[in-house]
């Protein structure tokens, strides 16, 4: 039996990041997280062995566990071993593009191709809905803390997205606009590595069911500029997409202390001096991923500004294509 292959793209959040986490999406009316699939892709290389054992391998920390040796190393990656039984021994092995800490769902697009890749080694490739279930309940089972869809559902999907969020699941909306337009449009850049994104998101979470006013309004316009992203993509509205993100991230950078650090304080304020129209965090902030909206004539300078102020600058395209297989 020859190897199995399997990617999943990772994502940029442009508007509406966190409230995809359940209950949130009850608690604020009219929930919806716009993202884009980037071609920063994780893969796994499934392939038989001769004997029984089944054997896990991370190229990018370099750690190989044994799922009979009972460790704790390589948590996700024992946990979708787990979620997809095989009757034969295999080799899984993973590349992810993006650091852990990017806040660009690199576990997620990684436990996706992971659970895709398994189970067609197996013979009976996840039906897209079940990777996006198993997913999401594998991640919370290893970080402890709930976790959402809007990650799993661009690694599954590709492309651009508005995920609307309701009782009872959510919906996936294409926004049809011209991909590669668009990409020339966003600098992408890293500053340091996020310490946070499981323990910002339950802050914000508890939060909101405890009952706090404060955190729903904000909440509240997160959702609100959101749905003004959502509308300005389809548009192709640069100014009204750029008016939406400041309003998002200004309401996110409140909701709790250390969502925007010192030093993304610093590279956001670098971006706008160079001609970025807008910013915010990627994921829960805290470090990590930072993405700008940008006129095409300024973008070079926005980047070379970003690098000068500590970040680390990341090339990406805008990925149409979901998890393969």
């Amino acid at each position: 039996m020859p190897p199995i292959h399997a990617s999943a793209p990772t994502r940029i959040d442009l508007a509406g990041g966190t409230l995809d986490l359940w209950p949130l999406y009850l608690l604020v009316p009219d929930c919806v997280t716009v993202n884009l699939a980037i071609d920063l892709r994780a893969r796994v290389r499934v392939e038989p062995r001769r004997d029984s054992r089944r054997v896990l391998r991370s190229h990018d920390t370099g750690e190989t566990a044994d799922m009979a040796d009972g460790g704790g190393n390589l948590p996700l990656l024992r946990a979708v071993a787990r979620a997809v039984p095989t009757a034969t021994g295999f080799a899984l092995s993973t590349r992810a593009a993006v650091p852990p800490g990017s806040g660009l769902g690199g576990s997620s697009s990684l436990a996706v191709a992971a659970l895709r890749g398994l189970s067609a080694f197996r013979g009976r490739p996840m039906v897209l809905s079940r990777v996006l279930a198993v997913a999401r309940d594998l991640e919370a089972e290893v970080i402890r803390v709930p976790t959402g869809n809007q990650d799993h559902v661009a690694a599954a999907h590709g492309g651009l997205a508005a995920v609307r969020f309701r009782a009872g699941g959510f919906r996936r909306e294409v926004i049809r606009t011209d991909l590669a337009e668009l990409g020339r449009r966003l600098a992408l850049v890293l500053v340091g590595q996020s310490r946070l994104s499981a323990d910002t998101n339950w802050r914000m979470l508890r939060a909101a069911v405890d009952g706090d006013g404060g955190t729903l309004a904000r909440f509240g316009r997160i959702a609100a500029a959101a749905r003004a992203m959502r509308e300005a993509l389809s548009a192709g509205d640069l100014p009204a997409a750029a008016a939406a993100m400041e309003r998002e991230y200004d309401a996110r950078r409140g909701l709790v202390a250390g969502v925007e650090t010192a030093e993304m304080a610093e590279v956001h304020a670098a971006a706008r001096a160079a001609g970025a129209l807008a910013g915010k965090v990627c994921g829960a902030g805290g470090g990590g991923g930072m993405v700008f909206l940008v006129p095409p004539d300024r973008r070079n300078a926005v980047l070379a500004a970003t690098r000068e102020a500590g970040a680390r600058p990341l090339a990406f395209r805008p990925d149409p294509e979901g998890v393969t297989p």
